[in-house]
């Protein structure tokens, strides 16, 4: 079939799986045929950093009228600052100029003014004109196919509130190192008739009442008006840390009466990451009241009345006496955690997945792990992250799991040897005839997420890395049919379509350190 034969949406299809930016331009530069899919594919998926971007942006939606129906996904860190407030303001024109302070005197003014100075990590941040910020958030309550949306290190007023019930099709919502308005001058909006259907909220910054020495800050406790977006009617996945207890602060259930919560669990509730809160050089992160305590029994009890949940990841879990009452979790098939905390909250359960974490020294949870393999021997997925590597453990897994589909080992410091490598296919991996994926590799030295890509594994005198990590998997050709996957450095990982098949090799630059359960 000829090219121009084939229907546009199909196009669109093929140019929607091309995921490099920087093809896309090329693509509608160099070809008259294609330029125009390839130039709505490259707006499907908007980064609005600073307000230079979103001029740049406005102005092509406004030159290609229609051009807005195809945006899928926008990840905005812009704001804009009030007066009299003082900083460096970007018009609709890109134009930057310097705006001296005023004189603040309101309440609303002054905390956001220290608050904006306390968590400040940039020397001259820029931020949009009431103008460009005004046509910014119009622009985007017109992206009526927009289902993705992130908001990050972003001052809200009442207009992002207003945003999220504006747009039909948004499912899902990210927010992160946002500072949000008093709930007294919010409005009072029903987030539980939303449709998302996948929340995330980390890092959530309070305004400043008192700053007083710099180091010991008085800061405003109510953003119940944020957190109650965790009561969206079809919400599935909701992914929050201490700095958005919603736990404690909107699905709080009393102990000692018998009264009903403020707020419905979502019924459809799937999936819930309870995260430890991620600390970034540089950013501004102090500890706010009730998060030196989190989890705590707030999330307990919203775990045992949350009967729909199948994943449950848990940062932390120290009292592990603190097991769920029988009834509790009766559709649970996938849990993360502290690996002495899995066996307390999974006993009695259906699971299939596990992602867990050792303590420091390894070998304290070989028994656990042992245990383990008793009481789920049908486990599918197993993930384990360990301080230093420990060969007992591959020998354990093997011969406890016996049906693994998927093994994930990530590790700080040492590894299995060259001899011990090969030796995985016919001695370990051949007692799991369903193993399809197979991830063992030691993280970055910075534990950050940008994968590393030196020259060898463990023998220098090969070509490339790629030939080595081949050469490696060789003898597990024959004793692993079911194989499809395997990753033994976090910057390459390596594929087959079937028994027999060549080892194909794909260079990774960034890995995901959250668990998919995936198997």
């Amino acid at each position: 079939m000829k090219p121009d034969k084939i229907p546009a949406d199909v196009w669109m299809e093929v140019f929607g799986h091309i995921n490099h930016p920087q093809t896309l331009l090329n693509v509608s530069l160099a070809s008259k045929a294609f330029c125009d899919f390839a130039f709505r594919a490259l707006h499907r998926h908007l980064i609005w950093r600073k307000p230079q971007d979103a001029v740049a942006s406005i102005s092509v939606f406004g030159n290609n009228p229609g051009l807005q129906i195809y945006v899928r996904t926008l990840c905005v860190g812009v704001s804009t600052l009030p007066e009299p407030l003082g900083g460096f303001i970007v018009d609709e024109n890109g134009e930057i100029a310097q705006r001296a302070p005023g004189d603040i005197a309101g309440i609303d003014h002054t905390r956001l003014n220290n608050s904006l100075r306390y968590y400040s990590s940039e020397p001259s941040p820029l931020f949009a004109s009431r103008a460009l910020h005004d046509s910014m958030i119009n622009r985007i309550a017109g992206f009526a196919s927009l289902a993705n949306l992130t908001f990050f290190n972003v001052i809200f007023t009442h207009q992002h509130f207003t945003l999220f019930h504006s747009l039909p099709r948004l499912r899902k919502l990210h927010l992160e190192f946002c500072i949000f308005p008093l709930r007294s001058r919010s409005p009072s909006l029903d987030h539980s008739t939303l449709s998302l259907t996948e929340l995330t909220m980390l890092n959530l910054r309070r305004r400043l009442i008192d700053w007083n020495d710099g180091h010991h800050v008085t800061v405003e406790e109510d953003v119940t008006h944020i957190l109650t977006l965790a009561t969206a009617h079809n919400l599935r996945t909701l992914r929050v840390d201490s700095t958005a207890d919603v736990f404690r602060h909107v699905f709080r259930a009393n102990t000692w009466d018998d009264r009903t919560p403020e707020y419905t669990i979502p019924v459809h509730l799937e999936r819930l990451y309870v995260q430890r809160k991620q600390l970034f050089p540089g950013k501004v992160q102090p500890m706010f009241p009730g998060e030196g305590s989190f989890p705590d029994g707030y999330c307990y009890h919203f775990l045992w009345r949350a009967r729909s949940l199948q994943t449950l990841s848990l940062c932390a879990h120290s009292d592990l006496s603190r097991a769920p009452p029988q009834d509790a979790l009766p559709n649970l098939r996938q849990y993360a955690g502290q690996i002495d905390s899995a066996l307390p909250m999974a006993k009695g359960r259906r699971v299939e997945a596990f992602s867990l974490t050792f303590a420091p020294d390894v070998r304290q949870g070989l028994t656990t792990l042992a245990s383990l393999g008793r009481h789920f021997p049908d486990l599918k997925m197993l993930s384990l992250v360990m301080k230093e590597w420990e060969p007992e453990v591959i020998y354990i897994v093997s011969h406890q799991f016996t049906k693994l589909r998927k093994l994930r080992i990530v590790y700080d410091i040492g590894g299995p040897n060259e001899d011990l490598v090969v030796s995985f296919g016919p001695d370990y991996f051949l007692l799991m005839p369903e193993l399809h994926t197979v991830q063992i590799f030691s993280t970055p030295a910075d534990h950050s997420t940008r994968a590393a890509h030196p020259k060898h594994l463990f023998d220098p005198t090969f070509n490339s890395v790629e030939e080595e990590l081949q050469n490696l998997v060789i003898p597990w050709n024959r004793f692993c049919s079911s194989l499809r996957e395997v990753q033994l450095m976090a910057g390459y990982v390596m594929n087959r379509g079937f028994e027999g098949d060549k080892w194909k090799m794909t260079r990774v630059d960034k890995y995901d350190t959250a668990e998919d359960f995936q198997y």
